[in-house]
């Protein structure tokens, strides 16, 4: 593997997940959004002890913390015990540091792009486009589903987001605390290909995109009821991304693939910008060399993303932005929300580009991109293709 992209190795980003991010406590780990009040068994003390506070979860383990600790949150953990409550193990935060990584203006918005997992690809723009995208979908808020070949890559351009923020997770749903288990309230949800999910994760999915996708700044969870899941979550800059295979690539695509899988698919289509991207990854991936001094090496780099990408919302939430490039015609008679959706991205696009070409450039493939989905969908939906000349808008 070359030198110069070790550092966007998935098990070096693991590597520094592990290190920044192990100990730290969101408030979207905090599983229940009441106060709890439970009886303890400690052995250090003597007799059974009541506490109350929270719960919350993380990589498997449940943690109790206290109302102070609560509104902290995120909080690093410098010390915890383990303690026993009704046969089930639950650490008791003890000590805490306040974690905070502050938006600041640290490097230019393209200079982050290029160097972020600036692999070989067969399609350059196009794999420039989904980094663009996907960082997009973590400062601001965007609703889009993904369509490539197994081998393209886009998987991996969100895994490594969650690397870096623990904001993006990248999952593929088995149940409905495992759904809302994954909101972040700000960063993306990306599920991973929800073909398999089972009936009542669908349902869940669909209700919870739909409500989103209307903009709404909170979900209320309807769904059941389950000391697992919160009442009520923070969604004011909560992203959802859906990542799956092309057409060909299912056995029965008119039953189960993404557009007809819900039982209000044209509501979805209404609130999803959906893209088809071509081309593979090419570079070579290998392990050897030292994965941990290399996510050392690398760390305050990776931080400084993060840094950036703060500033970048906060820089979006004040709307001061002007394009400097003028934009194409829409690809196609796009409706009112997948207006608002294609400014984020083409918001980001500008961003990005040096020139009126690259601008023009970058914006006929995510053209294509969205004209190349409705055609690879057409049969199944039976709508027809919607398309216009490209020019340029006077």
């Amino acid at each position: 593997m070359r030198e110069e992209t070790q550092k966007w190795h998935l098990d070096v980003l693991a590597t520094h997940k592990a290190s920044l991010y192990n100990t730290l406590l969101h408030e979207h780990n905090v599983c229940v959004d009441n106060m709890k009040e439970i009886v303890l068994d400690e052995p250090c003390l003597s007799g059974a002890n009541i506490h109350t506070g929270y719960y919350a979860k993380k990589d498997r383990k449940k943690y109790f913390i206290d109302e102070k600790t609560y509104n902290q949150l995120p909080v690093r953990i410098t010390r915890k015990e383990k303690m026993v409550y009704r046969d089930d193990v639950v650490f008791r935060v003890w000590n805490i540091k306040p974690f905070r990584i502050t938006p600041e203006h640290t490097i230019p918005f393209k200079e982050m792009i290029d160097g972020f997992m600036d692999f070989k690809h067969s399609e350059p723009d196009t794999w420039t486009l989904m980094k663009i995208v996907a960082m997009v979908s973590y400062y601001s808020k965007l609703f889009i589903c993904v369509s490539s070949m197994p081998s393209f890559g886009k998987s991996a351009v969100f895994k490594a987001l969650h690397a870096l923020t623990e904001k993006c997770p990248v999952f593929n749903p088995r149940s409905v605390p495992g759904v809302l288990n994954q909101i972040t309230n700000t960063g993306n949800m990306v599920f991973d290909d929800v073909k398999g999910a089972k009936k009542e994760v669908k349902v869940i999915m669909e209700q919870f995109s739909l409500l989103l996708g209307d903009n709404s700044v909170e979900y209320i969870n309807g769904a059941m009821k389950s000391n697992q899941t919160k009442d009520r979550y923070d969604t004011v800059y909560q992203s959802i991304t859906y990542l799956y295979n092309e057409v060909q690539c299912y056995a029965n695509p008119e039953k189960d693939y993404f557009d007809v899988m819900f039982q209000n698919n044209p509501a979805i289509d209404d609130r999803f910008l959906k893209f088809k991207f071509k081309g593979t990854l090419l570079e070579e991936f290998d392990k050897s060399f030292d994965i941990k001094k290399v996510a050392e090496e690398n760390k305050m780099e990776y931080i400084g993303v993060v840094k950036e990408l703060e500033y970048l919302r906060e820089h979006r939430t004040k709307n001061e932005y002007a394009l400097r490039w003028k934009p194409l015609a829409d690809p196609y008679d796009l409706k009112t929300r997948e207006i608002q959706l294609y400014k984020e991205i083409l918001w980001g696009v500008d961003l990005y580009s040096e020139s009126q070409e690259m601008f023009s450039r970058l914006q006929k493939v995510l053209n294509d991109g969205l004209l190349d989905y409705k055609e690879m969908v057409a049969p199944l939906t039976g709508q027809e293709k919607r398309i216009t000349e490209v020019e340029v808008v006077e």
